[in-house]
């Protein structure tokens, strides 16, 4: 295939119709492309509801596939959750609000084959407001997306994995 040149994808590698892909994170891993997806539903008493899952894309293969997450982390899983990666491994997280405050969840992922093999979690914080995850400093340290209280603007904040703190001075840390 030249430069330049599109390819249409046959529809036996496309997924089903009823898929949405969260284009708001997205993470690449070797010839793999991850985001999180959903099926939405529609349950007996009319009230719908989404289905989450994490969808990849071979970029070799030019497949797209639907991967299962365990029961075990999926009941432990933020909903919807964020994807990126940390090395060779994908990234989960997200936040579980409860009646008070929020709880902001780190799950990291070996992928194989297609499978998820082992997950772990890396980060669990409690937190008044919902937060995101950015990426990682040194492969290690968590930057954090904290917005104001007013929603207009956003702070980014270094954990510190080896200290289990906050540094608020995120870009003087990452270009010294």
């Amino acid at each position: 295939m030249g430069r330049g040149v599109w390819r249409s994808l046959e529809n036996e590698f496309l997924l089903p119709h009823t898929f949405r892909i969260k284009k708001a994170s997205q993470a690449n891993i070797g010839c793999h492309i991850y985001w999180c997806g959903y099926e939405k539903f529609v349950g007996n008493d009319a009230s719908s509801y989404k289905s989450y899952v994490i969808v990849s894309f071979d970029m070799l293969s030019y497949r797209f596939k639907i991967l299962n997450i365990p029961d075990h982390l999926h009941r432990q899983l933020p909903l919807p959750f964020y994807v990126t990666s940390i090395g060779d491994n994908l990234v989960v997280s997200g936040n579980i609000q409860g009646d008070e405050h929020c709880v902001f969840f780190i799950w990291v992922l070996s992928i194989h084959g297609g499978t998820i093999t082992s997950f772990t979690n890396l980060l669990t914080i409690p937190s008044p407001i919902a937060v995101k995850l950015i990426g990682f400093h040194n492969n290690i340290d968590p930057i954090i997306e904290v917005p104001s209280q007013e929603g207009f603007s956003a702070s980014l904040l270094l954990y510190r994995m080896s200290t289990g703190a906050f540094k608020a001075s995120v870009l003087r840390e990452m270009l010294s």
